[in-house]
Protein backbone atom coordinates (compact mmCIF):
# COMPACT_ATOMS: atom_id res chain seq x y z
CA UNK A 1 0.00 0.00 0.00
CA UNK A 2 1.23 3.26 -0.85
CA UNK A 3 2.17 5.48 1.96
CA UNK A 4 0.01 8.31 0.96
CA UNK A 5 -2.92 6.05 1.50
CA UNK A 6 -1.81 4.73 4.61
CA UNK A 7 -1.37 8.15 6.28
CA UNK A 8 -5.05 9.32 4.73
CA UNK A 9 -7.10 6.00 6.53
CA UNK A 10 -5.17 6.57 9.70
CA UNK A 11 -6.85 10.10 9.63
CA UNK A 12 -9.72 9.35 8.89
CA UNK A 13 -11.14 5.60 9.57
CA UNK A 14 -11.23 5.79 13.71
CA UNK A 15 -14.21 3.21 14.83
CA UNK A 16 -15.59 0.40 13.04
CA UNK A 17 -12.60 -1.65 11.44
CA UNK A 18 -11.71 -1.27 7.73
CA UNK A 19 -9.08 -3.80 6.17
CA UNK A 20 -7.46 -2.49 3.04
CA UNK A 21 -5.53 -5.21 0.59
CA UNK A 22 -3.57 -3.70 -1.95
CA UNK A 23 -0.35 -3.74 -3.19
CA UNK A 24 1.95 -4.14 0.05
CA UNK A 25 -0.54 -6.51 1.99
CA UNK A 26 -3.69 -6.35 4.61
CA UNK A 27 -3.83 -3.63 6.67
CA UNK A 28 -6.73 -3.27 9.27
CA UNK A 29 -7.61 0.51 10.50
CA UNK A 30 -10.52 1.71 12.68
CA UNK A 31 -10.93 0.87 16.74
CA UNK A 32 -11.37 -3.16 15.42
CA UNK A 33 -15.30 -2.80 16.52
CA UNK A 34 -18.46 -1.94 15.45
CA UNK A 35 -18.81 -2.21 11.62
CA UNK A 36 -16.26 -4.53 9.59
CA UNK A 37 -15.53 -3.75 5.65
CA UNK A 38 -12.85 -5.14 3.47
CA UNK A 39 -11.86 -3.88 0.17
CA UNK A 40 -9.30 -4.63 -2.38
CA UNK A 41 -7.12 -2.45 -4.46
CA UNK A 42 -6.64 -4.19 -7.87
CA UNK A 43 -3.25 -2.03 -8.45
CA UNK A 44 -1.17 0.64 -7.14
CA UNK A 45 -2.15 3.40 -9.12
CA UNK A 46 -5.67 3.16 -7.86
CA UNK A 47 -4.36 3.77 -4.27
CA UNK A 48 -2.94 6.80 -6.00
CA UNK A 49 -6.06 7.95 -7.33
CA UNK A 50 -7.86 7.83 -4.52
CA UNK A 51 -5.39 10.05 -2.46
CA UNK A 52 -5.57 12.79 -5.38
CA UNK A 53 -9.00 13.30 -5.29
CA UNK A 54 -10.93 11.05 -2.87
CA UNK A 55 -14.37 12.47 -3.44
CA UNK A 56 -14.25 11.75 -7.51
CA UNK A 57 -11.89 8.51 -7.41
CA UNK A 58 -13.89 6.88 -5.12
CA UNK A 59 -16.47 5.80 -7.56
CA UNK A 60 -14.43 6.20 -10.47
CA UNK A 61 -12.34 3.40 -9.25
CA UNK A 62 -15.69 1.46 -7.74
CA UNK A 63 -17.26 1.59 -10.98
CA UNK A 64 -13.85 0.48 -13.04
CA UNK A 65 -13.62 -2.49 -10.64
CA UNK A 66 -10.30 -1.33 -9.16
CA UNK A 67 -11.80 -0.53 -5.55
CA UNK A 68 -13.42 -4.49 -4.67
CA UNK A 69 -15.32 -4.71 -1.71
CA UNK A 70 -14.85 -8.14 0.05
CA UNK A 71 -16.24 -8.20 2.84
CA UNK A 72 -19.64 -6.24 3.66
CA UNK A 73 -20.87 -4.13 0.29
CA UNK A 74 -20.59 -0.97 -0.89
CA UNK A 75 -23.34 0.75 1.08
CA UNK A 76 -21.57 -0.58 4.24
CA UNK A 77 -18.46 0.70 3.09
CA UNK A 78 -19.81 4.35 2.49
CA UNK A 79 -21.65 4.24 5.93
CA UNK A 80 -18.01 3.62 7.64
CA UNK A 81 -16.48 6.07 5.56
CA UNK A 82 -19.62 8.55 6.48
CA UNK A 83 -19.82 8.09 10.05
CA UNK A 84 -15.71 8.23 10.66
CA UNK A 85 -16.26 11.85 8.62
CA UNK A 86 -19.15 13.33 9.61
CA UNK A 87 -17.86 13.14 13.54
CA UNK A 88 -14.59 14.57 12.09
CA UNK A 89 -16.19 18.34 12.19
CA UNK A 90 -14.99 20.92 9.78
CA UNK A 91 -11.61 22.55 11.12
CA UNK A 92 -9.66 25.01 9.15
CA UNK A 93 -7.36 22.53 8.43
CA UNK A 94 -9.61 20.44 6.68
CA UNK A 95 -10.95 23.11 4.75
CA UNK A 96 -7.52 24.34 3.69
CA UNK A 97 -7.05 21.20 2.40
CA UNK A 98 -10.48 20.46 0.65
CA UNK A 99 -9.57 23.64 -1.15
CA UNK A 100 -6.56 22.95 -2.08
CA UNK A 101 -7.90 19.59 -3.85
CA UNK A 102 -10.01 20.82 -5.73
CA UNK A 103 -7.57 23.99 -7.16
CA UNK A 104 -5.37 21.35 -7.99
CA UNK A 105 -7.91 19.70 -10.05
CA UNK A 106 -9.35 22.77 -11.55
CA UNK A 107 -5.77 23.32 -13.02
CA UNK A 108 -5.12 19.44 -13.32
CA UNK A 109 -8.49 19.20 -15.53
CA UNK A 110 -8.58 22.45 -17.27
CA UNK A 111 -9.16 22.24 -21.11
CA UNK A 112 -8.24 24.74 -23.94
CA UNK A 113 -11.06 26.43 -25.11
CA UNK A 114 -10.47 25.30 -28.33
CA UNK A 115 -10.40 21.57 -27.09
CA UNK A 116 -13.65 21.84 -25.71
CA UNK A 117 -14.96 23.15 -29.26
CA UNK A 118 -13.32 20.33 -30.77
CA UNK A 119 -14.87 18.23 -28.39
CA UNK A 120 -18.18 19.41 -28.60
CA UNK A 121 -18.23 19.31 -32.58
CA UNK A 122 -16.91 15.75 -31.87
CA UNK A 123 -19.85 14.40 -30.88
CA UNK A 124 -22.85 16.98 -31.66
CA UNK A 125 -21.69 17.42 -35.67
CA UNK A 126 -22.45 14.48 -36.96
CA UNK A 127 -24.99 13.84 -39.83
CA UNK A 128 -28.93 13.42 -39.16
CA UNK A 129 -29.10 10.23 -40.61
CA UNK A 130 -27.29 8.47 -37.97
CA UNK A 131 -29.32 10.03 -34.81
CA UNK A 132 -32.91 9.02 -37.31
CA UNK A 133 -31.54 5.60 -36.78
CA UNK A 134 -31.56 5.32 -32.81
CA UNK A 135 -34.33 8.46 -31.62
CA UNK A 136 -37.26 8.59 -31.47
CA UNK A 137 -39.11 10.91 -33.41
CA UNK A 138 -38.91 13.85 -31.30
CA UNK A 139 -34.62 12.98 -30.75
CA UNK A 140 -34.88 12.32 -27.33
CA UNK A 141 -31.39 11.93 -26.48
CA UNK A 142 -32.22 10.51 -23.23
CA UNK A 143 -33.61 7.40 -21.42
CA UNK A 144 -37.12 6.02 -22.73
CA UNK A 145 -39.20 4.47 -19.81
CA UNK A 146 -40.75 1.19 -21.23
CA UNK A 147 -44.24 0.29 -19.35
CA UNK A 148 -45.02 -2.08 -20.66
CA UNK A 149 -41.60 -3.66 -21.93
CA UNK A 150 -42.79 -4.17 -25.67
CA UNK A 151 -43.73 -0.70 -26.72
CA UNK A 152 -41.80 0.95 -29.52
CA UNK A 153 -39.16 3.39 -28.31
CA UNK A 154 -41.52 6.62 -29.99
CA UNK A 155 -43.98 5.21 -27.31
CA UNK A 156 -41.65 4.81 -24.56
CA UNK A 157 -40.30 8.43 -25.37
CA UNK A 158 -43.94 9.53 -24.50
CA UNK A 159 -44.42 7.49 -21.72
CA UNK A 160 -41.13 8.69 -20.14
CA UNK A 161 -42.08 12.66 -21.10
CA UNK A 162 -45.88 11.94 -19.63
CA UNK A 163 -43.85 10.35 -16.53
CA UNK A 164 -41.56 13.37 -15.71
CA UNK A 165 -44.67 16.09 -16.11
CA UNK A 166 -46.42 13.96 -13.53
CA UNK A 167 -43.63 13.77 -11.34
CA UNK A 168 -42.95 17.62 -11.67
CA UNK A 169 -46.66 18.29 -11.28
CA UNK A 170 -46.58 20.68 -14.66
CA UNK A 171 -49.43 22.35 -16.23
CA UNK A 172 -49.94 24.19 -19.30
CA UNK A 173 -48.41 27.61 -18.77
CA UNK A 174 -45.44 26.88 -16.92
CA UNK A 175 -41.87 26.87 -18.39
CA UNK A 176 -39.54 24.54 -18.48
CA UNK A 177 -35.68 25.19 -19.04
CA UNK A 178 -34.26 21.31 -20.79
CA UNK A 179 -31.01 20.77 -20.75
CA UNK A 180 -29.05 17.24 -22.02
CA UNK A 181 -32.26 15.30 -23.16
CA UNK A 182 -32.57 15.82 -26.49
CA UNK A 183 -33.48 18.25 -28.91
CA UNK A 184 -35.74 20.25 -27.31
CA UNK A 185 -38.78 17.31 -27.08
CA UNK A 186 -39.22 17.15 -23.54
CA UNK A 187 -39.90 20.96 -23.34
CA UNK A 188 -41.90 20.97 -26.56
CA UNK A 189 -44.35 18.51 -25.01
Amino acid sequence: MTLSLHRLLSKIIRNGTLIVRGSGGETYYGSGGGRTVAIRFTDEAAEKALVSDPQLQLGELYMDGRIIVEQGDIYEFLALIKDNTLKEGLTFQILMRSLGRIIASQFRNRVPINHNRRNVAHHYDLDERLFALFLDEDWQYSCAYFNPPDISLDEAQIAKKRHIVAKLLAEPGHKALEIGSGWGGMAMY
